[in-house]
């Protein structure tokens, strides 16, 4: 009983392992390219040709003439991002994704070019470098539409609209990825890593039965004590995978095993909770409450309300002398004056197996 308990955990936990083994490698492959990109270099972006210039290469730019912009991006009517247009090689245009204080200095430094060409007085403004660091990506969708758009509103010739890569300097960017967000898909990664390998320890270590060899063992002779738990096992027919007799408690649920001696049980209810999204039912889930009189309960899950039911029938036949069914009066008892109640149910327990004796 014991092994086989234990094999049937340890597979269910290996299948486990393997779910999260494998979320985890989907998302490293598709990560591959900005995981790339963490092993790289940045190349400097002034010294870059046009021929340089593809997607995923890593740059560090520093960065002054800023000359206009073709998109942005706004939250709540305040502009989050914008999309510039910046020199590139040897007489190229790029563009360049920045948003938060690299988007306040593109800005100033956009602004003092526009006066410039207009021929307004600049005073003592200077252009401040903008050094940043990302990865050049093409243009797509809606940025590539604004970009075409832009080109075609400043009426260029076909020769010179050649010179406008159809690129753009991500800033802050490690191949797909911001950093903030590369590092997130790290952490999340990591976790399904260290959650899948935990799976996979508790199926060899046998956590699905800790709980019944540590109660052998503080019986004082483990060996006794679970052949015991092993002829309980064996002797009787589980009823919603749920064994009782005057001695044990057990039920296993899929390779999950709740164990107590009968003596400590004192209430046993069903549970039926409803779920719901946005207000929609969404089904409902099944157990059987049993509560012990050291305050500890098991909520074991049952696959409908009929399963419930036989499996409280099937308890109170065997252990007529427990608490069945719920109300708020039993809830308040079990929470403030838990030890009347297991007084109450010792009382009957005593009640019973003596009438057993005598028959």
């Amino acid at each position: 009983m014991i092994q086989s308990l234990k094999k049937k955990h340890l597979v269910l936990c290996i299948l486990g392992t393997a779910a999260f083994w494998i979320i985890a490698a989907l998302i490293v492959i598709c990560e591959m390219d900005s995981i790339k990109c963490l092993f790289e270099t940045p190349k400097a972006f002034e010294e870059l040709k046009a021929e340089d210039i593809k997607e995923g290469v890593l740059v560090k730019a520093k960065i002054y003439m800023i000359y206009d912009y073709y998109s942005y991006y706004e939250e709540d009517g305040t502009v989050t991002s914008k999309e510039y247009l910046i020199p590139v090689g040897e007489k190229e245009y790029m563009g360049m994704v920045c948003s938060g204080s690299e988007m306040d200095i593109a800005d100033k430094n956009m602004q003092i070019y526009w006066d410039y060409t207009d021929g307004k007085d600049i005073g003592g403004a200077e252009m401040e470098e903008l050094e940043v660091e990302g990865t050049i990506m093409p243009l797509e969708g809606e940025s590539l539409r604004y970009y075409n758009q832009y080109l075609d509103a400043v009426e260029i010739t076909e020769e010179e609209r050649t010179d406008f890569l159809p690129y753009a300097l991500q800033v802050n960017y490690i191949g797909n990825e911001t950093k903030g967000g590369l590092v997130a898909v790290a952490i999340f990664t990591a976790v399904l890593v260290v959650v899948g390998t935990i799976f996979l320890i508790n199926g060899i270590r046998g956590t699905n039965i800790k709980n019944l060899r540590k109660y052998c063992r503080e019986k004082g002779n483990e060996e006794l004590y679970m052949n015991r738990v092993e002829q309980f096992y064996e002797s009787g027919t589980p009823v919603q995978g749920i064994r009782v007799n005057t001695e044990y408690f057990m039920a296993v649920r899929f390779a999950t095993v709740y164990f107590a001696e009968a003596r400590d049980l004192i209430w046993i209810y069903p549970s039926i909770v409803k779920h719901s999204v946005n207000f929609i039912p969404a089904g409902k889930t099944y157990s059987l409450k049993v509560c012990k009189a050291d305050g500890k309960q098991f909520d074991i899950q049952m696959k409908n309300e009929k399963a419930v039911n036989e499996a409280i029938d099937y308890v109170a036949k065997n252990m007529p002398y427990l608490i069945f069914g719920y109300d708020d009066t039993l809830l308040n008892m079990y929470n403030g004056n838990r030890s009347e109640m297991v007084r109450q149910v010792t009382d009957e327990r005593n009640k019973y197996l003596g009438s057993i004796e005598t028959e």
